[in-house]
């Protein structure tokens, strides 16, 4: 490395750090012009610790640098700084594409959308969603956080679902010990997206391993495609259901949502607050999406198949 320059893109200037867990991200230039993102990940200096990390990291990129959608995050390749120069400290680096509008989160938070862009955004969410699942691949924390778009204009943007795969049992079944940020941790506004399975896994957790996933699947999507709805529709993430009134003060619900988890206090249900409000149309796919039961969830292919996203 030399003035933030690699045999195969130059560093432009460093990305906020927002909701990630994975690395410091940086814009890029390639050396065809294109720009990029890149995400460096700090990697162990003991040799043997490196290479296993290294080896999991490569594990990882293997499945998501073939992966072509347009509504999913393109991983192009991957570098080693020791592969170029000596360095301090040894990174590990993931080329993706750059998107410039920022997340869906931030989006809705600021922008009241129509129903139109609504329509589209959940569409394409679907779409890229289905891609994922047909390639037998759980997401695991799918929410608005988790979603880009490819540039400011509301209007004409394409998203793309990013952090494919932190939480799923195929990725992190040998990231135990290796010191790679991979955790699934509920205090990253994660809570409001959890399904009914996520949340028993984490009140079990004393008794179990962390990194059991075998219960979570691709249903568990479905439950937080649900969840990304009334997001897009409200412009904030699900209130939860009170076991005793339809809705509560989000400040006191996350905190009580919280102690709920650590402790299995039942005062919450877990259930996001649905509107009457509502179009009837998209409370049909909520009451689908949002079964508590996820065998009675329908798959990402058969909610394509509902008149809504036809």
């Amino acid at each position: 490395m030399k003035n933030g320059h690699f045999t195969h893109f130059s560093i432009v200037q460093r990305i906020p750090p927002g909701d990630r867990r994975l690395g410091k991200l940086y814009e890029a230039r390639m050396e065809d012009g294109r720009k990029t993102t890149v995400t460096a990940i700090t990697l162990a200096q003991d040799p043997s610790v490196r290479n296993r990390q290294i080896k999991e990291l490569d594990n990882r990129m293997r499945l998501l640098t073939v992966l072509r959608h347009i509504n999913v995050l393109r991983h192009f390749h991957v570098a080693y700084s020791g592969n170029y120069a000596p360095v301090r400290v040894p990174h590990y680096f993931i080329v993706t594409e750059l998107c410039q509008g920022g997340t869906l989160e931030e989006a809705v938070r600021t922008v009241a959308l129509d129903r139109d862009v609504c329509h589209r955004w959940s569409s394409q969410l679907l779409q890229g969603l289905c891609y994922l699942h047909q390639k037998r691949i759980t997401h695991g924390d799918l929410r608005g956080a988790n979603v880009f778009l490819t540039t400011r204009d509301i209007a004409t943007c394409n998203l793309k679902i990013s952090n494919i795969g932190q939480s799923s049992p195929r990725f992190d079944a040998n990231a135990v010990g290796l010191g790679l940020s991979f955790e699934w941790n509920p205090q990253q506004n994660m809570l409001p997206f959890m399904s009914p399975e996520m949340r028993r896994h984490l009140t079990a957790r004393s008794n179990i391993s962390p990194w059991d996933w075998s219960h979570v699947g691709r249903k568990t999507d479905v439950w937080s495609f649900g969840c990304i709805l009334i997001q897009i529709l409200t412009g904030e993430p699900p209130r939860m259901r009170r076991l005793d009134q339809s809705s509560l003060d989000k400040g006191l619900e996350e905190k009580r949502l919280t102690k709920t988890i650590s402790t299995g206090n039942a005062e919450f249900d877990g259930q996001p607050v649905v509107l009457n409000s509502w179009p009837e149309e998209t409370k049909l796919i909520l009451d689908r999406c949002l079964r508590r039961d996820s065998t009675n969830r329908p798959s990402s292919r058969q909610l394509t198949q509902m008149f809504f996203f036809i």
